[in-house]
């Protein structure tokens, strides 16, 4: 999978959190050696100023609306701040039985 791939299967789940009001106002995916990063950055991320709170709120929208193949190319999700710079970063663990 390729980038290009990768960030056609992840549409619903951008499209997911816009409807549930945590819209991804802009998102990266870095090409690592043999998977991705997802870095993702909006003001409501800001807003909370809890990693936490953000990871609570976006691995399930992503668990929900990705295939496991997907999920399996992810790494991590990088939380950026307004600056761009890291808040937070999630290793992802995949459960092939979703």
């Amino acid at each position: 999978m390729d980038t290009k791939q990768l960030e056609k299967e992840l549409s619903p789940f951008f499209l997911a959190c816009k409807e549930k009001g945590y819209e991804i106002e802009k998102h990266c995916v870095v090409e690592n050696t043999t998977d991705f990063t997802l870095e993702v950055k909006s003001k409501w991320i800001d807003e909370i100023g809890s990693c936490s709170v953000v990871l609570d709120i976006l691995l399930p929208i992503l668990w929900e609306n990705t295939s496991v193949e997907t999920r399996k190319k992810l790494f991590a999700i990088s939380v950026l701040d307004t600056n761009e710079q890291p808040q937070c970063y999630e290793e992802l663990t995949v459960n092939t039985k979703m």
